[in-house]
C-alpha cells in the first residue's frame, strides 16, 4: 500500500504556531513536509491503523483507528520531506530506524511516555540541530543519533542516565549535553555517557 505525501511547505517551525501543536489525540500523528511530493510507502507498526490523513492549520494529520503505542521499525525512514514531527502520548517505543534518513527533519517532540528509543532510530537527521529526551527514558540504543551532522545540543530530562548503546552521538558536531543539575555526577561516571563527561552541564528542567 502507497501513501501520497503531498506536503504544503512549512519552513518557519518556531513557537509562533505553538498553539496548533497542541493537545494533539493519541490516535493522531502530527507533521510537516517541505514543498516536495514523494510517494512513501505506508508507514507500519503503530499497533493501530491509519484510517485516513488531512491538512489542518499548516500540518497533515495522519489518523488511526486507535491510540498510537509504538513507533514501528523503519516506520518514517527515508521520509526526505519531513520537518516537523509530533509524537502522540501513549507511545512508549521508537523503533529501530524509525526516522532514519530524515534529511530534512529539523523538530521532534517526544512525550513523556516513551521508554526507548532503538539502534539507528535518530541516524542521519541532517538538519536536527537540538533534541530533547524526556525522563520516562530508560535506553537509547547503538547509534540512535549517529551522523546528525547538525546536533550540537542535547537535552535529557531523566534524572537517572538511560542506558546507552555505543557510538549514540559520533559523527555528530555535539557541544553540550544539558542534564538534569542534581545527576551530572551520576551522568559523568555512566557507561556510555563517560564518553561525553566534558560536554555534560547542569541544567534547571524546571524553570
Amino acid at each position: 500500500m502507497l501513501l501520497a505525501a503531498s506536503c504544503s511547505t512549512s519552513d518557519d517551525l518556531d513557537d509562533e504556531d505553538g498553539d496548533v501543536w497542541i493537545n494533539q489525540p493519541t490516535n493522531e500523528i502530527w507533521y510537516t513536509c517541505n514543498k516536495q511530493q514523494i510517494i512513501y510507502e505506508t508507514p507500519s507498526g503503530f499497533g493501530a491503523n491509519i484510517i485516513s490523513g488531512k491538512e489542518e492549520n499548516g500540518k497533515r494529520i495522519m489518523i488511526f483507528d486507535s491510540d498510537v503505542i509504538s513507533i514501528g521499525n523503519n516506520a518514517f525512514c527515508g521520509w526526505y520531506t519531513m520537518t516537523r514531527i509530533s509524537i502522540p502520548s501513549n507511545v512508549t517505543t521508537i523503533g529501530n530506524s524509525a526516522f532514519s534518513q530524515c534529511f530534512s527533519l529539523k523538530m521532534v517532540t517526544i512525550p513523556n511516555s516513551v521508554t526507548s528509543i532503538k539502534e539507528y532510530a535518530f541516524s542521519y537527521c541532517r538538519s536536527l540541530t537540538s533534541i530533547t529526551i524526556p525522563n520516562s527514558i530508560t535506553s537509547i540504543g547503538y547509534q540512535a543519533f549517529s551522523f546528525c551532522t547538525s546536533l550540537t545540543s542535547v537535552y535529557c530530562k531523566a534524572m537517572a542516565a538511560p542506558k546507552l548503546g555505543h557510538y549514540i552521538f559520533d559523527w555528530c558536531p555535539l557541544v553540550k549535553i544539558y542534564v538534569p543539575i542534581e545527576s551530572v555526577d551520576a551522568y559523568k561516571s555512566a557507561d556510555g555517557w563517560k564518553e561525553y563527561a566534558d560536554m555534560i552541564e547542569g541544567y534547571n528542567f524546571d524553570e
